[in-house]
């Protein structure tokens, strides 16, 4: 593996892809310092310098040496992947032997890796990203990727969609087969189109501030409600004690004392009557007026979204939100 990285380095140039003056400047000259380390066998400084040379410029002699440094690391399917990199840019370069050499450490890796196939049953969603193995893949008809042996995560991801996500046991020199459905759409929900990041502006001021006056109102009738239909209680008691009874459902008071404060009682029986229904209905209209008030720039519409639950014959009707320019 020594010899391998060396002799990448000695055979391999700097090979730049347009990049600003400073940037490839300053690749260059770690790819330079990551050869010379190389040449010290201080193989894990070199790989960092090889690296950092890479964060600036995606040069394929790079791309090549980072190869031998993921494959001395085990990574065999980094390794495999640069050196495929290396290889293609090889070619656009007409770079023959350097791709074919590329292409023959490709080679030497293959039997050490699985090979994972997927197939999109819609690869032109719109949106579309495909990860295999935490490495973004070209979404296609078919996407073929070679990968270490293990566990292998395949996800599939599209704005409005649901993420699919699903696993596949890899194993060296084999191939393992996985069908990606069509992504499902996301359904009720919400969708703001306000020009932003998508939140939904705060609820117009005015008609907050009246919900709140609106509820205030209803909270102090409810107190109110509560005082007089305790001074109606006590005065019906006095009133009892003064001689007033219940006969066949008719109040009869003894004296006028009596039935004056039978009377009392009454009217505050119906003040706190009146005051509670008016408090409950204060409250009710401050929720409605609160949870309708129109957002700042936003108009809501009626939509159907496209497509149907699963085992549903008819569209799902949802919400849509739309800026008012």
């Amino acid at each position: 593996m020594r010899r391998a990285l060396l002799a990448a380095a000695i055979l391999v140039g700097v090979e730049t892809s347009p990049a600003a003056a400073d940037d490839k400047d300053k690749a260059a000259r770690l790819f330079e310092e990551g050869r010379a380390l190389l040449k010290a066998q201080k193989f894990d400084d070199a790989c960092e310098k090889f690296e950092r040379s890479f964060e600036l410029e995606r040069a394929a002699g790079t791309e090549l040496n980072l190869g031998d440094c993921a494959e001395r690391e085990g990574k065999h399917g980094r390794a495999w992947a640069l050196y495929d990199d290396a290889a293609r840019s090889y070619d656009r370069m007409n770079r023959g032997g350097a791709a074919k050499a590329a292409r023959e450490k490709m080679a030497a890796l293959s039997p050490r890796l699985a090979t994972i196939v997927v197939r999109l049953e819609e690869p032109d969603t719109s949106g579309l990203a495909l990860r295999i193995a935490d490495r973004p893949a070209a979404p296609g008809a078919e996407v073929t990727m070679l990968v270490d042996p293990g566990e292998v995560e395949i996800e599939a991801t599209a704005p409005d969609r649901e993420t699919y996500t699903t696993t596949v046991k890899g194993t060296a020199g084999k191939t393992a087969r996985v069908d990606v459905p069509a992504l499902v759409r996301r359904r009720g929900k919400v969708i703001a189109r306000t020009g932003t990041s998508g939140e939904l502006p705060p609820r117009r001021r005015s008609r907050v501030k009246l919900a709140i006056g609106l509820g205030v109102g209803g909270g102090l009738a409810l107190g109110g409600s509560l005082v007089f239909g305790g001074l109606a209680l006590s005065q019906q008691q006095d009133a009892e004690a003064a001689g007033c009874r219940d006969v066949a459902g008719r109040f009869v008071c003894d004296t006028p004392e009596a039935k004056a404060l039978a009377d009392g009682a009454g009217a505050k029986a119906d003040l706190a009557t009146a005051l509670g229904i008016g408090g409950a209905a204060l409250l009710a209209t401050a929720l409605v007026v609160y949870y309708t008030a129109p957002r700042d720039g936003v108009t809501v519409t009626p939509i159907a979204l496209v497509g149907t639950s699963p085992g549903a014959g008819a569209p799902t009707l949802g919400v849509g939100i739309s800026a008012r320019f």
